[in-house]
């Protein structure tokens, strides 16, 4: 089974745990470290989720 990362950082759930959560019918993970800054600089979510899709 393959290790799910945070979307933001990139760390495995083998390094920190991560949480999953949807958004615009996409399902994430995200881990404690990065939740802040999804609450309080939500941009960086759109910015995260477009890198991820270019990759």
């Amino acid at each position: 089974m393959e290790d799910k990362k945070c979307f933001n950082c990139k760390t495995p759930e083998s390094e920190i745990p991560v949480v999953n959560m949807r958004y615009k019918n996409k399902e994430l993970w995200v881990c404690p470290r990065c939740i802040p800054s999804m609450i309080h600089e939500p941009q960086l979510v759109e910015q995260s989720l477009a890198e991820a899709e270019q990759a």
